[in-house]
C-alpha cells in the first residue's frame, strides 16, 4: 500500500518545498522554507492536487530560492510529513517600489495523467480489471496505482478506447462503471477506493476549533421520484407526432427502477434517459437510487474553516475520512460526514484549514455502463428474464 492511510505526527506547521532536477531521481534534493503565502488544496473529487507558495524579499529562508524552475520535481511537506508529490508548473516574479515576490505552482504527479493522451499498444482492452486498465495507462507515467480497501472484482470484458481521451478520462470512466473513487494521494500515486470509513481523532464544533462555517439546505434539485425510461430503437424509425410513437415514454419505463425522497415535500418527478446493461435493467435501477442519495446529501454541504491543520491526535485533515461536525448555528449537530475536500492556507490572517464535508452518499460514483444500447436490442439479446 502508497502510505495513504491517515499518519499521526507531532504537529508543526512549517511547510517546506523541496525540489531536484525533472528526470534526475539520483540528483539532490534542495529544501526551502519561510513562506509567507501558502495554500495546498487535495480532494476526492479533485486529481490532481495542486499547491501555490509565495515568498517576499529574502524569504523563503535562502539564496538560492531563485533555483526553482518549471519542471521541476517537487515534493511539499507540512512538517516531516509529505502531502503533495509533484512538479512544479510555473514561477512568478513580481516587483514593486518596496517588494519582490516569487510565487511557485505546482501539481501532484498525476497531473500527467490529467494533461496527457493516454498509450496503449491496443485500442482495445479484453477482460481487463479497473486496477489492472489504470496500472498499465499510469505505467508510462511512473505513477503507481493502488486499490485501498475491497474495491470488488468487476471485470471490463470489452473495453475501447477513444483515440483523443487522456488516460485520467479513461481512468475515471472505468472506475465509475466499477463504483470507485479515483484520486491521487501524497506521494503523487493513484489510488482505486470507495467512500471511506476512517475517522478523525476529532472534528469541527463551534466554539472549539471552527472560526467560520457555512452551509446552504436545498430543496431546487431534489425530486419526489426518480424513475428511468430507456432508450430504444423506435426513435430511428418513427417522426415526432407519429402514432405509432404514442405513449412509448410509459412503455419503456423500467419496472422497479424508482426512487423516492421523503424529504421531499411535495409531487415533484424526475424522468431520465438510462441506458441499458446488466440483468434486468440492474444499471437503470442502480441510478435511479444514485440519483436519489446524491441529491440528498449534495443538498447540505458544510464548508467550515477550522483555526489548524491537524486534529486532536496530532492527524492533518485527511480526505475521504469520516469527521464528526457540531455546529448547532447551522442545524447541524451529531453529524459525522466524509471530508471531501482540504486547503491547507495561510496568509496575513494566520493558519487555516477550509474544509469541505458532506455525508457520504454524496460522494457515490455514477453507475454507469461502458457499451450502451437500446432496451429492445438487449431484451432481444435477453429473452428469458430481460423484459420486466
Amino acid at each position: 500500500m502508497s502510505g495513504s492511510t491517515l499518519q499521526p505526527v507531532t504537529p508543526d506547521s512549517t511547510v517546506t518545498i523541496a525540489v531536484r532536477p525533472g528526470g534526475e531521481p539520483t540528483a539532490d534534493w534542495s529544501g526551502y522554507t519561510g513562506w509567507s503565502r501558502v495554500r495546498i488544496t487535495t480532494g476526492i473529487e479533485r486529481c490532481p492536487a495542486d499547491f501555490e507558495l509565495e515568498g517576499t524579499d529574502s524569504y523563503p529562508e535562502s539564496a538560492g530560492v531563485a533555483k526553482i524552475e518549471p519542471g521541476m520535481e517537487c515534493i511539499i511537506l507540512i512538517g516531516t510529513q509529505t502531502v503533495l508529490s509533484g512538479y512544479v508548473d510555473r514561477v512568478k516574479y513580481m516587483i514593486s517600489g518596496n517588494n519582490h515576490t516569487l510565487t511557485v505552482i505546482g501539481r501532484s504527479k498525476c497531473a500527467d495523467l490529467v494533461d496527457c493522451s493516454a498509450e496503449f499498444s491496443t485500442f482495445q482492452l479484453n477482460n481487463s480489471t479497473p486496477l489492472s486498465l489504470a496500472q498499465k495507462l499510469a505505467a508510462p507515467f511512473g505513477i503507481n496505482v493502488y486499490a485501498i480497501g475491497d474495491i470488488g472484482s468487476t471485470l471490463v470484458p470489452q473495453f475501447d478506447v477513444i483515440l483523443t481521451e487522456t488516460a485520467f478520462e479513461i481512468i475515471e470512466r472505468v472506475a465509475r462503471y466499477a463504483a470507485l473513487l479515483a484520486y491521487d494521494d501524497h506521494a503523487g500515486d493513484l489510488i482505486l477506493t470507495r467512500a471511506g470509513s476512517l475517522e478523525m481523532a476529532s472534528g469541527f464544533s463551534q466554539g472549539v476549533n471552527v472560526e467560520q462555517a457555512q452551509t446552504t439546505y436545498s430543496m431546487d434539485d431534489r425530486f419526489s421520484t426518480v424513475e428511468a425510461v430507456l432508450l430504444t430503437t423506435a426513435t430511428l424509425y418513427t417522426e415526432p407526432g407519429d402514432p405509432a410513437d404514442a405513449g412509448a415514454v410509459s412503455a419503456d419505463l423500467v419496472q422497479g427502477a424508482l426512487s423516492v425522497d421523503p424529504g421531499v415535500p411535495r409531487y415533484r418527478p424526475m424522468i431520465f434517459v438510462s441506458e441499458q446493461g446488466g440483468s434486468e435493467y440492474s444499471v437503470a435501477k442502480q441510478r435511479c437510487a444514485w440519483e436519489v442519495a446524491r441529491r440528498i446529501g449534495r443538498s447540505q454541504a458544510v464548508r467550515v474553516t477550522c483555526d489548524g491543520w491537524f486534529d486532536s491526535a496530532g492527524t492533518l485533515w485527511t480526505k475521504n475520512t469520516l469527521a464528526p461536525i457540531n455546529l448547532p448555528s447551522l442545524k447541524l449537530t451529531d453529524a459525522n460526514w466524509l471530508i471531501g475536500e482540504v486547503t491547507y492556507r495561510r496568509d496575513e490572517a494566520g493558519t487555516h484549514a477550509d474544509v469541505v464535508l458532506m455525508p457520504p452518499q454524496a460522494y457515490f460514483p455514477e453507475p454507469i455502463i461502458l457499451q450502451p444500447y437500446a432496451s429492445d436490442v438487449y431484451q432481444a439479446q435477453n429473452p428469458v428474464g430481460g423484459a420486466q
